[in-house]
């Protein structure tokens, strides 16, 4: 049970890892602004993706104790600063059709 934790950790990573090199590659031909606007809703949604693992992975193995020291810890650790992700979006797919280009 713990491995696939472990696991589901790293897949987190590798997903981050395969997202900025989509990000990088083609951010060439993007411009710097809707790099960013990606960026921010890509981690916004990550964000809370990985305080669940964490918080699904510490409560499978830490007693009341050290789980209040470490839910508290993964609070700290998974903040992102909140965004209008609906906003964002539209954004991006405004400038993304007026430039008649979707090269992700």
């Amino acid at each position: 049970m713990e491995n696939r934790k472990v696991l589901k950790s790293g897949e987190f990573l590798v997903d981050t890892v395969e997202a900025k090199d989509v990000f990088i590659t083609d951010s060439i031909k993007v411009s710097a602004e809707i790099f960013r606007e990606m960026l921010d809703v890509y981690v916004y949604d990550t964000a809370d993706l990985v305080h669940k693992s964490a918080l699904d992975a510490v409560n499978s193995f830490a007693n009341a104790e050290e789980s209040v020291k470490l839910n508290a810890a993964i609070e700290k650790l998974t903040f992102v600063a909140g965004i209008n992700v609906k906003e964002v979006r539209r954004c991006i797919a405004d400038r993304l059709i007026e430039n008649n280009a979707y090269k992700f």
